[in-house]
């Protein structure tokens, strides 16, 4: 394998783990509309197709939010770690 083909695969490595990153800090308090999401992770130069393998990669749970007009589609981390201790994301009360 040439250099180059090693700096891409690690530049992508690397654009994987900082969208990771960003996915979380957005959803540690909770569920957040996708769309806010993605525009926010596209504002911080991350590629739709980086967010949505690091969106698999973290196995983020889509919630429909039926209650609004149109329905709302909400990301949520699967759980999370609050003081050490796993919790499950709150209850939306959504259908």
């Amino acid at each position: 394998m040439s250099d180059k083909r090693k700096e891409e695969q690690e530049d992508e490595k690397n654009k994987l783990h900082e969208a990771m990153d960003h996915i979380k800090a957005l959803l540690q308090s909770g569920p957040l509309p996708l769309k806010d999401c993605k525009q926010n992770l596209a504002t911080a130069g991350l590629s739709n197709r980086t967010v949505e393998r690091a969106a698999r990669k973290l196995k983020l749970a889509r919630i429909v939010n039926h209650d609004t007009t149109p329905w709302t589609y909400l990301w949520s981390l699967p759980c999370h770690e609050i003081d050490g201790e796993m919790a499950t994301p709150p209850d939306l009360n959504v259908a």
